[in-house]
């Protein structure tokens, strides 16, 4: 079974923002300690994100005219493999700051409303009806433990490991710096032949946003939830 995309939406947004220091740079308050003028002293550190091999949102199939099919359970995830191609994939990224760091990401689809009687754009999170968005282990994204939480108000899911912010790798522990935050992004697998999908022209956005922790909402940042 497979579905038609003719309009499909491609964006991938990563906000890299900071406050004063520049454009790769956090900055925080430093421990005071005992001392009483520590506590007026900044230091800085790296902001470093990057998405090993970029990302886009790509069907495996389009036929002569242009059109583009995907099937039910397929992953839309692409990235550039060290051979420049784009291949089929997870969501990586390499992180190489000093400091703690906020990561999110929003997923919004086009969802049938069946009330409206009409495709919606829908935030993952919202609703998850006939579409899913797995973690790194492949189950379902906020499963207990796997640091996804989702935020009703931005539509954003908020990735805090352990309950906390991403802190800095440990290159001499982890050489490569890189981590796997999302497997798969697709249509469900559970949609049967002849649902209100096939041949339906629909879109799927996938933004993904990191900031430094400290010192920043991401109000601050970006003006807006």
């Amino acid at each position: 079974m497979k579905r038609k995309y003719l309009g499909f939406i491609i964006i991938l947004v990563v906000a890299v923002a900071v406050l004063a220091i520049g454009n790769s740079l956090g900055w925080f308050m430093s421990d005071a300690g005992n001392n009483p003028n520590n506590a007026q002293k900044i230091d800085y550190g790296d902001f470093d994100y990057s998405l090993v091999g970029g990302c886009d949102i790509r069907t495996s199939y389009t036929d002569g005219a242009d059109v583009k099919y995907v099937a039910p359970g397929e992953n839309m995830i692409y990235y550039k493999n060290t051979e420049d191609k784009w291949v089929n994939g997870p969501l990586t990224i390499l992180n190489k700051s000093t400091i703690a760091t906020n990561l999110r990401v929003k997923i919004v689809y086009s969802r049938w409303d069946s009330v409206g009687s009409a495709f919606v754009p829908t935030n993952y999170g919202d609703s998850t009806a006939d579409f899913q968005v797995k973690n790194a282990s492949g189950d379902p994204i906020g499963t207990t433990g796997d640091g996804w939480s989702y935020e009703p108000g931005t539509g954003f899911w908020n990735y805090l490991p352990g309950g906390k912010a991403v802190q800095p790798v440990n290159f001499e522990t982890d050489p490569d710096g890189q981590n796997i935050i999302i497997s798969s992004i697709g249509y469900s697998d559970q949609l049967e032949r002849g649902n209100v999908y096939e041949n339906a022209v629909v879109s799927v956005k996938l933004t993904v946003e990191a900031k430094q922790a400290d010192y920043a909402t991401w109000n601050q940042v970006k003006g807006s939830p």
